[in-house]
């Protein structure tokens, strides 16, 4: 039976997919838009993308109050070692 540890690691794991995706979006549009002249309608439209990636890059949030990612995991894993140590 899978504990709530396990679905919480898998959320943020594919959290973190997620936005390494973007990332990639965004720097395969930077490496394309080098390659057409100043002018060209596509460079012009690889812009746009890269502005709108920029603006809704992916972040994951719980109810806005902090992000989920791995460090926020971390972060919670060791103080809940540390609690269950009892070296608060």
């Amino acid at each position: 039976m899978l504990t709530v540890t396990t679905y919480v690691v898998y959320v943020i794991v594919n959290c973190e997919m997620t936005i390494a995706e973007g990332r990639t979006v965004l720097m395969t549009c930077y490496i394309l838009e080098d390659k057409f002249p100043i002018k060209s309608p596509v460079r012009q439209e690889l812009l746009e993308l890269i502005d709108q990636v920029h603006y809704h890059a992916p972040v994951f949030t719980a109810f806005d109050l902090f992000e989920l990612n791995r460090r926020t995991f971390l972060e919670h894993d060791v103080r809940s070692r540390d609690l269950l140590n009892h070296n608060v």
